[in-house]
């Protein structure tokens, strides 16, 4: 029952925990890339 229990709880919160993780590292990645794009055009 607790292992059940354990696992239906911790099924959603990786799901979740890995979706809000690649979330971040995109944006991160996103930004560090616009950033360094803006920064060459205007050096340019």
């Amino acid at each position: 029952m607790i292992h059940r229990k354990w696992s239906l709880l911790t099924g959603p919160v990786a799901i979740l925990g890995s979706i809000v993780g690649a979330v971040v590292v995109a944006n991160y990645l996103f930004i560090e890339n616009v950033l360094a794009w803006f920064v060459y055009r205007c050096s340019c």
